[in-house]
């Protein structure tokens, strides 16, 4: 996958996203690290590209791996976005991370987000960084939602 290649956005339900990337991940991921997802309910779909917008969990999840040398907590959600302006517009996709090397660092634990970037903005939304000392890191993506509301399969469900 190139980011030089045209986008190819359709709707993408965040649910099965989010349960492909842990699926992908829990075998890549040290056994120190603990994966965790929100339920994902009601939530609308987004306009992306499927496989860029995967890479960029992916990416994240990496990252963060390398942060967590000791162990920690890699979780997923998604949600309505909470934005004071077009809150309605988008989906809030987040990935967090927290433990040890995470915690007490001063870089957040997402220090190289450039290619994370560069897909959401392909995909019309934008990102947002979070870190607080003792308590981790975060990376919100807000991607613009589709006109229906996701119908989510049950967690481990495939396409």
């Amino acid at each position: 996958m190139s980011c030089d290649q045209p986008s190819q956005p359709r709707n993408v339900d965040p649910a099965s996203l989010l349960a492909d990337a842990q699926r992908l991940l829990r075998p890549t991921l040290s056994e120190q690290i603990d994966i965790s997802s929100e339920p994902v309910t009601g939530v609308h779909l987004v306009l992306a590209d499927p496989f860029r917008l995967m890479a960029a969990m992916l990416n994240l999840a990496i990252l963060a791996r390398e942060a967590m040398s000791g162990g920690g907590k890699l979780g997923f959600k998604a949600g309505r976005a909470d934005l004071e302006i077009s809150a309605e517009d988008f989906v809030m996709i987040v990935v967090s991370a927290s433990g040890h090397g995470v915690a007490g660092h001063p870089e957040p634990a997402f220090a190289d987000l450039g290619i994370v970037e560069d897909i959401v903005r392909q995909s019309g939304g934008h990102l947002e960084v979070r870190s607080e000392a003792g308590r981790g890191s975060s990376v919100r993506m807000y991607l613009p939602r589709a006109n229906a509301v996701a119908r989510s399969p049950p967690v481990g469900a495939t396409e």
